[in-house]
């Protein structure tokens, strides 16, 4: 422990490097631990710190003669080191001075050379800006004289241009005023009231939304009026008297009233072509009249679309005038019958031979087109949907008009039959239906001849129906007729009941009840659009 203590005091004076400092620390370690455990000391330990110290001053002499050694290296390779520098200090310098003598000769022949380099790049810059002068005058020369070739070529050009520009606008002018003045003459002469464009987008969206005939009517006009009279209204125009008289018949359902979207169609034909035109597409049933002397009263029709085939062309229809009464106070007057009493396609004359007043004389005019109009409205449902019309509506107490108006719509009942031959047989039985109403009996069973023919033809491909009674009849029926033939025999039991005849009722309902109406399919809900 003493040897421990003395060689750590004798470290501690000595030199401390850094492997006597790890010694140092070393021994600090073992003389701590032992410290503490001087119970647990013996002499094995001691040996070996012995030991230990030995080889720690073999250690120590050892790293003595490694540093000395590294001590002798290091100055040998300074020496070297400053003589290599020294040595690369004197080449340095003399090869600075060598390239400063040969920098200093290169200044010397550059400066000498770009002298002379100079002087003859000035000679040739002098002589090419002397070239580029003269060329530069020839062309300036030439291009003033373009110059002054393109401006005059340019406003010649301008001259020409601005004339024909100038022919061209007052032409153009013209044509413009032209169109002006013609657009607008189109337009004060339009049948209608409002411009054009709109009016007629008004009217195909009535035609739109209701999907039926328009029934268009134009006030009357009077020779004896000035147009601004005419267009001020009043008596004369007899719209009053046509929207009083159709708010009370009821054969005016199906068609849609147009009115007051027209003037007076003072110019007759033109102001019709327009409208038609203008509405080619539409059904129309086109009102209006005029008012001659102030004493005729010459009303017109004009339809397109109405009837079958008509295939978009007008015509008019050729219906009666009336002779205005005489006394202006309104009192009764007696008034003469009506000028023309010619009939076309089913519009009746309508004579006034009692005596009347203007109001009573206005309305029973309107009563007469509103007929017309609710005639061709039965022509236009008959033809398109098939609906049977109601003649009796029109003249109830005038049998021989009956007959008369029966008889025209024997043609259209003939014209859809050939159509629509699979249905030919229904069509016979509400024509049937039709004559009877208007006491033509022997018509109307003919045409229910006709329909058992049809019938029969279709199921037999038989086109000879022998005269047969009623019983035989009905022993076809019972023979040939399945449940496709449920409607049909419904159809004739409409026609028996109509006249009547309640023996063949009977039968038919026997008929009827071992026949099963056929299936009728509706579409989901969901499905249809």
């Amino acid at each position: 422990m003493i040897v421990l203590v003395i060689n750590l005091v004798s470290l501690l004076h000595a030199p401390l490097s850094y492997s006597k400092a790890i010694l140092l620390s070393s021994i600090l370690n073992i003389t701590s631990r032992r410290i503490d455990r001087k119970s647990e000391i013996d002499e094995n330990n001691q040996r070996q710190l012995l030991l230990a110290d030995n080889q720690h001053n073999n250690r120590l002499g050892q790293l003595d003669r490694e540093h000395s050694h590294r001590l002798e290296q290091q100055q040998q390779t300074s020496n070297l080191r400053k003589e290599e520098l020294s040595q690369q200090h004197n080449n340095r310098l003399v090869e600075q001075t060598q390239m400063s003598w040969l920098r200093c000769r290169e200044i010397a022949v550059t400066k000498y050379l770009d002298a002379q380099l100079q002087e003859r790049g000035h000679i040739l810059r002098k002589q090419e800006r002397e070239t580029e002068h003269l060329y530069r005058l020839e062309e300036m020369e030439l291009s003033h004289e373009f110059q002054i070739y393109r401006d005059s070529l340019i406003r010649s050009l301008s001259h020409e241009h601005s004339q024909e520009l100038e022919s061209l606008r007052s032409s153009y002018q013209v044509q413009v005023n032209a169109i002006n003045r013609y657009l607008q003459k189109t337009e004060e002469n339009s049948p209608f009231r409002e411009p054009t464009s709109a009016t007629i987008e008004k009217i195909r969206s009535r035609y739109i939304v209701n999907k039926k005939p328009l029934v268009l009517i134009s006030p009357f006009w009077s020779d004896k009026l000035k147009d601004r009279d005419n267009l001020e209204g009043g008596f004369q125009n007899f719209r009053a008297a046509i929207l009083s008289t159709w708010n009370k018949v009821p054969w005016v359902n199906d068609v849609v009233r147009c009115d007051g979207y027209l003037r007076p169609l003072i110019y007759t034909d033109m102001d019709v072509d327009d409208i038609a035109s203008a509405l080619g597409d539409l059904p129309v049933i086109l009102v209006y009249g005029m008012i001659q002397g102030g004493e005729e009263v010459h009303p017109a029709i004009a339809i397109w679309n109405i009837l079958p085939e008509q295939k978009g062309n007008y015509f008019h229809l050729n219906i009666d005038s009336f002779s205005i009464p005489v006394n202006q106070s309104g009192s009764k007057v007696e008034s003469t019958n009506p000028v023309n009493q010619s009939e076309s396609k089913g519009e009746s004359a309508n004579p006034i031979n009692q005596s009347v007043s203007k109001v009573e004389f206005a309305n029973s005019v309107g009563h007469y087109l509103t007929t017309i109009i609710g005639i061709l409205s039965d022509v236009y449902q008959l033809s398109l949907t098939g609906k049977r019309p109601d003649l009796k509506q029109y003249a109830p107490n005038d049998p021989e008009k009956l007959k008369f108006l029966a008889s025209e719509f024997n043609y259209y009942y003939d014209l859809i039959s050939y159509q629509q031959p699979l249905q030919e047989h229904f069509f016979r039985l509400d024509q049937a239906i039709m004559l009877y109403e208007c006491g033509l009996v022997n018509e109307a069973n003919n045409q229910v001849k006709s329909a058992y023919e049809s019938w029969y033809y279709q199921k037999t491909q038989n086109s000879r129906l022998l005269e047969i009674v009623n019983s035989e009849v009905i022993s076809l029926l019972t023979e040939f007729a399945d449940n496709n033939d449920y409607q049909f025999v419904k159809k004739l039991i409409e026609f028996y009941r109509f006249t009547d005849n309640r023996q063949q009722t009977e039968q038919l309902l026997q008929l009827l009840d071992n026949l099963q109406p056929p299936k009728q399919y509706k579409p989901i809900a969901r499905f249809q659009r």
